[in-house]
């Protein structure tokens, strides 16, 4: 453990990580040993620590020590809109968030993708339990689908509810799988239509070979949604579901 926060001098944080192992008097011993190394990987360490313990004055404080010296550092931001979000971090409101995500966008944006879309799954976890699917399309023709035979033996106690307004990352890729042309293609790119009109930054991927059908049905997607095409990636290969999750 003590080489992922001193690759170059492991010995440093020996001690540290020992005393983090053995879980003791709350982690204070392991967090005071990890600031004595006087180093930016120490105050990492240090605020890695404090999570599990819930020691949030220590993680604000050794978080804005850090951005106050690196402002783009992306484990200290991470770490800032991640908590914050929840309100968990002193001196940090939820509603300070978004404009520290926006600076993230702009310096980090891999972590920043990564954080954003966290915090959306973090809130349908909390919120909804993620206890079924959600739908895009209307109630009414949802509740016909699942309803159906082979629908209700995956879903016996299925209750169609929209997408909740609280998953809304930033960024977002939908797949949309092929079929025979038909109810079943059709409901899908109706469904896709719906999703792109409310994730407007929505990456679509349209899969699936020419089997039942003259054109590759990855192309007939495409061609249905011309209002989208320039957010949308094609795949015509996939001639089965496993093709569509490999592309």
């Amino acid at each position: 453990m003590s080489t992922c926060y001193g690759e170059n001098y492991p010995e440093l944080f020996r001690n540290a990580s020992l005393l983090w192992n053995e879980r003791v008097n709350h982690g204070i011993p392991a967090i005071v040993s990890a600031l004595s190394t006087g180093t930016i990987e120490g105050k990492h360490m240090a605020i890695d620590i404090a999570l599990i313990f819930y020691h949030w004055d220590i993680v604000i404080d050794n978080v804005e020590e850090i951005l106050a010296e690196y402002p783009s550092d992306p484990h200290a931001l991470a770490v800032k809109v991640m908590y914050g979000s929840e309100g968990a971090l002193p001196g940090v409101s939820p509603k300070d968030i978004p404009a520290i995500l926006d600076r993230m966008f702009e310096d980090v944006p891999r972590t920043a993708r990564f954080v954003d879309r966290s915090i959306a799954e973090m809130t349908m976890t909390w919120d909804h339990e993620f206890l079924h699917p959600f739908t895009s399309i209307s109630l009414e023709e949802c509740a016909v689908g699942m309803n159906s035979t082979t629908m209700s033996e995956f879903f016996p106690n299925f209750i169609c509810e929209h997408i909740p307004e609280a998953y809304n990352p930033r960024e977002l890729a939908v797949v949309v799988f092929g079929a025979a042309e038909g109810y079943a293609l059709d409901a899908r790119i109706e469904a896709t239509r719906v999703l792109a009109e409310r994730y407007p930054q929505m990456t679509i991927i349209a899969t699936g070979a020419a089997l039942s059908t003259e054109k590759p049905e990855g192309e007939i997607i495409y061609d249905a949604l011309p209002e989208y095409q320039d957010r949308i990636v094609v795949d015509t290969k996939a001639r089965d579901t496993i093709g569509n999750a490999l592309f």
